[in-house]
């Protein structure tokens, strides 16, 4: 395994930035096209902490800001799902996200 790692390695360093897109964006096409829908999420998860951790603050804002409306569409075609009850449904988490009680719920300062 260590002599692929290097030889691709030493392939990627030779290609341009959009040798390399083109590459990375067909593999991984190639290895969803194969995958199930568990490996998928694993997959997923992983590339979202770990692009994430290496941008820096400024930086993953604003791909937060663009990635999150994209992620947010696909959920709301795949739960069939009108702007109206998405909002009420994230409306309705946010005190579990935030970790606020929900109106109704008792504080700690009561």
């Amino acid at each position: 395994m260590k002599l692929v790692d290097e030889v691709v390695i030493k392939a990627l360093s030779s290609m341009s930035v959009e040798e390399r897109r083109e590459l990375v964006l067909t593999v991984v096409d190639r290895l969803l096209s194969q995958m199930s829908g568990a490996e998928r999420q694993t997959l997923m998860e992983h590339v979202v902490d770990h692009f994430l951790d290496t941008l820096p603050n400024e930086e993953r804002s604003r791909v937060v800001r663009e990635l999150v409306p994209r992620l947010l569409s696909q959920l709301m075609q795949s739960g069939d799902m009108t702007v109206d009850q998405f909002i009420s449904s994230v409306v309705s988490s946010l005190p579990n996200m935030i970790g606020t009680p929900t109106p109704g719920e008792s504080t700690a300062r009561d």
